[in-house]
Order: C-alpha cells, then sequence, then structure tokens
C-alpha cells in the first residue's frame, strides 16, 4: 500500500489490514528490514472513510481523502460476500503482497432490513457514529425450506462469463400488523425484513394448507417493481379460545408460527368463522370457516378470502 502524510513520510508500506467490531479499518504495518527504528514510519494506520455495494456485488471500502493521511486509491478494500448472519456480512478480500495475493476474511458487523423498495439492504455501523447502507439491488426469493435467498451473477475476472452466486438469509416468517409481512433474523439487534404486502390469500392445495402474499420488489435500472409470490405452507392450528396460527416447516425439522388473534362467529353447531386479526386487534381481511372438530386438530373445510370463496371436498380444492 502506497500512503503518504503530514509527517513527512511517502512509501510503500507492507502489513495488515483489519477491521474492528465498529467496522473501522487500520492498516497495521510491517517494519521492513534494515530500516532505523527512529525512521518518521507509523506502525498503525486508522483510515477513515465508508463502506458500499456496486453494480457487480462487491463490498468496497472507500478512503475519505480529507483525512491528513492519503493513499494512491480510491477503493482500498473490495470484497466478495460469503455469507449473511444476523448480524453480520462476511467477506472475503484479496489484498496484493511482495511475492503475489492474500485472501482473508473479514466480517462486517451491523443489521438486516428492507428499505421502502422492499429491497434487502445490510446497515453497517460505523465508528464515528451513523452507518453506511448495502442495498441488494436485485430480486430476493424465497425457497423450499422457506428462508429467503439472494441470487446474482457475479462476473468470473479476465473474461465475460460470469457465475452464479447465493445468499441464504436464515428466519422465520411472522406477521405484525395489517398491510406487513415480517422475515425475522434477529430481534435483539432488530434485524428483520419489514415488507409491505397487499392481503394474504389462504388456499388449500394437494392437501396442503398455503397462505400467499405478493410483495412488489423495486429492483435498480427498472421502472416498474418485480412482483413477488411468497408462498408458505403450513398447518392452521386452532385453539379452544379461538387463538389461531399457523404453524411453517423449516430446515432441520423447525417449526415456526405466526400467531393471529381472532373475531369469532359460531355459524350453526357445525361450523365456526373466523376473522383474522394482527395480534393488535386491527383487521387483516381474512376469513376462514373450521368446523367444530378442527378444534381437536382434525382438519378444516373451507377457507375464504373475499370476495373469492374455496372450498375443499374430500381432499379435492375446487371453486364454491
Amino acid at each position: 500500500m502506497v500512503a503518504s502524510g503530514p509527517h513527512g513520510f511517502r512509501a510503500v508500506l507492507d502489513g495488515r489490514f483489519t477491521i474492528d467490531k465498529d467496522n473501522a479499518v487500520t492498516y497495521n504495518i510491517k517494519r521492513p528490514a534494515g530500516i532505523s527504528p527512529d525512521a518518521d514510519i507509523p506502525h498503525r494506520i486508522k483510515i477513515e472513510g465508508k463502506w458500499s455495494l456496486d453494480e457487480d456485488h462487491n463490498v468496497n471500502f472507500i478512503v475519505d481523502h480529507s483525512s491528513d493521511i492519503r493513499f494512491g486509491e480510491d477503493i482500498l478494500l473490495s470484497g466478495e460476500i460469503l455469507s449473511a448472519s444476523s448480524g453480520s456480512l462476511l467477506l472475503s478480500v484479496k489484498t496484493g503482497y511482495k511475492g503475489g495475493a492474500t485472501v482473508r476474511t473479514y466480517r462486517l458487523r451491523g443489521k438486516w432490513q428492507t428499505d421502502y423498495d422492499n429491497r434487502i439492504t445490510f446497515i453497517a455501523d460505523r465508528s464515528a457514529g451513523g452507518h453506511d447502507m448495502l442495498t441488494l439491488g436485485g430480486a430476493w426469493d424465497v425457497n423450499k425450506r422457506h428462508h429467503i435467498i439472494y441470487k446474482y451473477k457475479k462476473r468470473i475476472p479476465g473474461g465475460k462469463k460470469s457465475s452464479e452466486r447465493t445468499i441464504h438469509f436464515n428466519g422465520y416468517w411472522d406477521v405484525a400488523r395489517s398491510g406487513s409481512l415480517l422475515y425475522v433474523m434477529d430481534l435483539k439487534n432488530d434485524s428483520l425484513f419489514d415488507f409491505r404486502i397487499g392481503i394474504g390469500i389462504p388456499e388449500f392445495r394437494g392437501g396442503r394448507s398455503l397462505m400467499k402474499y405478493e410483495v412488489g420488489i423495486g429492483i435498480s435500472k427498472r421502472k416498474r417493481p418485480f412482483k413477488r409470490l411468497v408462498k408458505l405452507y403450513g398447518v392452521w392450528k386452532l385453539s379452544r379460545n379461538g387463538k389461531i396460527r399457523f404453524e411453517i416447516g423449516y430446515a432441520e425439522g423447525r417449526v415456526e408460527s405466526i400467531d393471529f388473534d381472532t373475531e369469532v362467529k359460531l355459524k350453526d353447531k357445525y361450523m365456526v368463522n373466523l376473522r383474522l386479526k394482527d395480534m393488535l386487534g386491527d383487521d387483516l381481511g381474512i376469513n376462514l370457516t373450521f368446523t367444530r372438530d378442527m378444534i381437536d386438530g382434525k382438519g378444516y373445510v373451507r377457507l375464504e378470502h373475499a370476495p373469492r370463496e374455496w372450498k375443499v371436498l374430500g381432499g379435492i380444492y375446487s371453486r364454491w
């Protein structure tokens, strides 16, 4: 790394980058052999700058040239995303040293959320306060295990070909209020995706219960939002006090539930109608009709969503 500063030094400095828990970048300098200990060369340099994400999904550290120490380039570090966890982003960074390049892994701390366009965004902490926003500009998807994944094309250096990369986000689904669908990674550090949605639509397909939500995703360089249909398969469980939950299976046999409050109306001695509400008591616009034996976990008869209705007859899904 080439650096110059107010103490009169200008040199190619061999060393190693470190990133602390506040995402501050420091360059630890190896003193070259034969250099006097009295030489005006610092042992470490704390570098001011900000984190950003480019169109090729590289995570870059851009130097702030207003600091006392100047560097010969704007992008000091550039890394590839390896994985995402609830409070961090793991990077693979290639840095040049004498005799070749070295690949190291670094971890950025922060939290995962969504922006106004329902795009996945990593909010990286900054040591001086504030944060940097790293927004994934494409459309995310949901895999068969109900986990969110993000796929993108990565250009292979030295050619025109590209390879597909996938980022996995481990979490669970929940409904907190009307018009909102949550994907929770970690509530403690506020890592969750809060998607703006329309009304959920219940269905029964192939002997399985299903909740569908349409989410509009604003994609970079696209005028109209991309519409993603989130399909959550699970089992309805109704308690005797009128509370209801939708249990969803995830990887490794893990089961999480979406809990609803309800407004209960008895249709007759065999049928009960439930109007779903969020846990704050706001109407979600979804009606469910169960037989009384559903309370004992034996199954439901009909699912409704105005203005359409469905009926299950002997396990066969048909318009009612």
